[in-house]
């Protein structure tokens, strides 16, 4: 059972900087055959680098961002650098390599001083070192810029983002050799060669070999892609029947030349048939992506800051409708429009049905329909060299209403069979098809191919067929493999039991059945679904392939992620899948089974928090007599939903959602607390009755929130644990901070900070201390209130905090604007905006665009006020904020007044003074009445 505190090891940062060590000495010792000294010169600078912020002591955080921007940027120059000498680069780059190259230098030995001070020296430099690094890093992304538009480093290559997994290290050794067999000497590479790739689908499958009749269709959708070079938001969604050839139309425009020349590497395909939810959704999105997920982020933030971070990108989201139809449509529907806000991604759908997800803008929607008969003969020609009865084909391919996908199912039958036969087979399962009263005839006529194919000779002389079949049908994502050898190493795993698989497998593949991409083993949505229904997996072959799982789950070590992660990552598709099947079975899940599926989510809450496996779990979990594993999961469930939606209090109650959510955290939550008092868990009875003091606090119950706080550092008090005492203090005191008792909240918070201290905890020395400068904001106390700020925002800025730095940067504009200090306070509030935007806050960014848009008006710049103001109200009006909506029209009132706009200032004030009354503020009504009244006299004056 996994621990209950997080597993100690080294830190993603370590990692990322291991990885990038061991890659940069590869390039570097590759590097010793070419005639570029510069490459070579500046690669062993970056490693230097990197060496020296793994021994930093303080600003480690800042120092292997250094050096991981430092490495990204080295690397990208000795690829696109490749197979090339000094005289082939002009003096212009050769001057910014070699000054580039000094910079590194300098950096190396400053930060090597750094890292060689004793403690107070450091104490004593910190304010220094932490501008040193901040120029260095400014130097690193300006230099950067400048590589990038002289053309001497693309980014396109897709190295911009590099992880912890080792196959890096090969590619770029295949990059910049030319080829992957001079690798064996690398001992890195050989320990870890058979290391499972996280990005299993980065490569878009190959095209299908046969496809034919769709040139149109194509052309119409490259055009409508390349549109979007100068029109943002051209997005296409492929539509039709099931079997209509849309994935293969997809693959075919990802493969189209004119599209590999605009996107370059930057295309991305995303297989969604085992993404049942918006959670997998993003898991499977972020599979195919080199994303970096630093501390702290939540997927969806990692995810848009590397959307933002790259150049064009193409994503297609093949069959769409698994997420969009089986799934929460409506959190669906929020991923994919965060996906299309992006200006330069362009995404491409294929999904069955008539109609397009309403979240995004659709350029363009391409309805499949049957092929011509022309382009069906083409197919089936492909396939076979010749018919003797061309008026037959024509029939069976009439009688197949030119569906590509039963056309391609039945060319691979007319190898061994005559077309007379088939249709005579056809004709016989069509008619048993109708006589069970089966009404779609398009769906009709694809069933019956499949069914023709699973009847077929081949498929009954291969015993085992039909059985391989069922489970890879079984398994939405199929069997995943990078290789052939591992491919036949996961058949034996998954059915060693089952008697000619091998022999099963080939004839799949004979007749269409199922298809392979780098060893992996899947089969079409049309099929899988057909297969489902009617021959279901026979339980021997289910208990094997879940024992496989149970296997491979157990095989995970918290304490050493690398390797296995991937592997786990890929299928946890396939597993939930599995353990939603079992759940549906009369029966239910197996002891092993539901204990691995627990284990299962600890990993998951490490690496994508979702509490999709728990929600399948815990009404199993009821069954068993174990009330410690029961609190555990219930613990487990609240603790991901805590992670998972940590808003602030002001976004909390921005959205009306997060009520549903907290009810369902708190019902958890002291079902948690119970089992623990039952079993004598002190522990984890106080960690659920501060997790229900937070979310009581979010919902405003004051005073509710502050009895189970209390009671929870009580508890805390008496088991030893201090970082629990702490955080329930510092709590405490934004509860009183929030209901305006402030010398009481100072008191509080005051306290905490020194406890934080004494434990060494700096993150929550940061929260209080900007909580302390808010106070003493509203307190009017400015010039303690802007020292206390700008501590917190270093102190934020030290750790890697960045939601925390963008918060305390906004608060230290609205005191410089309450100042009449505007240039500054613009300053302030534009960086503000820039973090919120990085790390994915839509409440901050439109509290900023507020902010400035009063700036401008008290400049008297009132038609951009107005402008950033209505922007602003957008923003607010989407994310549900009432209060913060009212605030701005009030503004946009206030700046129509000054322009003496009265009519309209008449609608955005009285608007304003509706939300106010319905949340209950009554200062906000008088103000919008003042106002009212102002511009009533100020009209009859005129």
């Amino acid at each position: 059972m996994a621990p209950r505190r997080a597993h100690e090891g080294p830190s993603k940062g370590e990692k990322a900087l291991d990885a990038l060590q061991k890659t940069l000495d590869v390039t570097s010792t590759v590097a010793d055959a070419t005639n570029t000294p510069f490459v070579k010169g500046g690669l062993q600078m970056a490693i230097k680098i990197v060496e020296a912020a793994q021994l930093t002591k303080k600003n480690q955080h800042n120092c292997e961002e250094v050096a991981q921007r430092a490495a990204h940027i080295m690397l990208n120059v000795a690829e696109t650098l490749k197979g090339k000498n000094a005289g082939d680069i002009n003096r212009e780059l050769q001057s910014q390599l070699g000054m580039f190259q000094s910079k590194l230098s300098d950096i190396c030995c400053d930060m090597e001083q750094m890292k060689s001070r004793r403690w107070l020296k450091r104490f004593l430099a910190g304010k220094s070192d932490s501008d040193a690094i901040s120029r260095w890093n400014q130097y690193l992304s300006d230099t950067r810029q400048l590589f990038m538009e002289s053309g001497l480093i693309d980014l396109q290559i897709g190295l911009a983002k590099i992880g912890s997994d080792i196959t890096y290290v090969r590619t770029t050794l295949d990059v910049l050799t030319g080829s992957a067999q001079n690798c064996d000497s690398c001992s890195e590479c050989d320990q870890l060669q058979n290391t499972p790739n996280l990005f299993l689908s980065r490569t878009p499958p190959p095209m299908p070999s046969a496809f034919h009749g769709r040139e149109r269709e194509v052309s119409e959708a490259v055009q409508m892609i390349l549109s979007s070079w100068s029109q943002p938001q051209s997005n296409l969604a492929i539509l039709g029947p099931g079997g209509m050839g849309k994935t293969s139309l997809a693959l075919a425009v990802l493969h189209h030349q004119d599209i590999k020349d605009a996107f370059g590497e930057q295309i991305y395909f995303v297989p969604c048939d085992s993404a049942a939810s918006a959670d997998l959704l993003v898991s499977h999105i972020i599979t195919v992506f080199p994303i970096y997920k630093g501390d702290g982020e939540d997927i969806l933030t990692s995810l848009d800051i590397f959307l933002r971070g790259v150049p064009r990108l193409l994503l297609a989201l093949d069959n769409f409708e698994t997420p969009y139809q089986e799934g929460n449509s409506q959190g669906v529907g929020e991923v994919l429009r965060r996906i299309v806000a992006v200006p330069q991604v362009t995404v491409m759908i294929t999904m069955r049905g008539d109609f397009a997800p309403v979240e995004a803008l659709w350029c363009q929607l391409l309805k499949l329909e049957p092929l011509s008969m022309a382009a069906s003969k083409k197919i089936f020609f492909h396939f076979n060299q010749k018919c003797e009865d061309i008026q037959a084909l024509d029939s069976l391919l009439d009688g197949l209403d030119r569906i590509p996908l039963a056309v391609t199912l039945v060319s691979h039958l007319a190898q061994s069979e005559s077309v007379e036969s088939l249709i005579v087979q056809w004709e016989e399962m069509k008619t048993s098809l109708l006589q069970h009263g089966a009404a779609d005839e398009k769906n009709n006529n694809l069933e019956v191919s499949i069914d023709l194919s699973l009847k077929s000779k081949i498929i009954q002389k291969a015993t085992s067929a039909i059985d391989l079949l069922a489970l890879i049908s079984y398994l939405p994502d199929g069997i995943l493999a990078l290789s052939k050898q591992q491919q036949q190493q996961s058949l034996q795993d998954m059915v060693s039991h089952m008697e000619g698989r091998y022999e099963g497998l080939k004839a799949l593949k004979a007749v269409g059945l199922v298809q392979e991409s780098g060893g992996s083993i899947n089969t079409l949505s049309p099929i899988r679904h057909y297969v489902l229904k009617k021959y279901p997996l026979h339980q021997i072959h289910r208990e094997a392939l879940e024992k496989y799982y149970i296997t491979l789950i157990s095989k995970y070590d918290p304490k050493n992620p690398n390797g296995i992660d991937s592997h786990l990552m890929s299928e946890s598709g396939n597993i939930i899948a599995l353990v939603k099947q079992a759940t549906q079975r009369q029966g239910g899940l197996s002891s092993e089974l539901l204990h691995a599926a627990y284990e299962m989510s600890w990993f998951l809450f490490h690496h994508k928090p979702t509490t999709e496996l728990l929600d399948l779990i815990i009404p199993m979990s009821m069954s068993l007599d174990d009330r410690v594993f029961q609190a555990d999961c219930q613990r487990l469930a609240g603790l991901i939903l805590r992670f998972t939606y940590n808003y602030t209090k002001a976004q909390v109650q921005a959205y009306a959602a997060m009520n549903r959510l907290n009810t369902l955290r708190l019902e958890k939550l002291q079902k948690a607390r119970e089992e623990f008092q039952q079993v004598g868990d002190r522990y984890g009875q106080a960690q659920c009755l501060q997790s229900i003091g937070d979310i009581l606090w979010m919902q405003d119950e004051y005073p509710e929130a502050v009895e189970k706080l209390q009671e929870a550092r009580e508890e805390f008090q008496q088991i030893g644990d201090r970082s629990g005492q702490v955080q329930c203090l510092q709590t405490l005191g934004d509860i009183l901070w929030v209901q305006g008792e402030y010398s009481e909240a100072v008191e509080r918070l005051q306290q905490a900070k020194g406890q934080f201290q004494q434990i060494g905890d700096s993150l929550g020395q940061a929260q209080c201390l900007r909580s302390l400068g808010n106070i003493m904001w509203m307190q009017s106390e400015y010039c303690e209130a802007v020292e206390k700020l700008q501590q917190a925002k270093e102190q934020f800025q030290q750790i890697g905090d960045r939601l925390g730095q963008a918060q305390c940067l906004q608060s230290l504009g609205d005191i410089l604007k309450m100042q009449e200090e505007y240039p500054v306070a613009v300053e302030k509030l534009q960086q503000a905006r820039e973090q919120f935007q990085q790390v994915g806050d839509r409440l901050g960014q439109a509290q900023c665009l507020r902010s400035l848009g009063d700036i401008l008006w008290m400049q008297g710049g009132y038609p951009e006020s107005v402008k950033m103001l209505e922007q602003a109200r957008a923003e607010f009006r989407q994310i549900g904020d009432k209060l913060a909506l009212a605030q701005c029209l009030m503004c946009l009132g206030v700046v129509l007044e000054s322009q003496q706009k009265w009519s309209e200032a008449v609608e955005k004030l009285q608007e304003a003074r509706k939300l106010f009354k319905l949340v209950g503020d009554r200062r906000g009504q008088a103000r919008c009445l003042q106002s009212l009244d102002d511009i009533l006299k100020m009209q009859y004056e005129n």
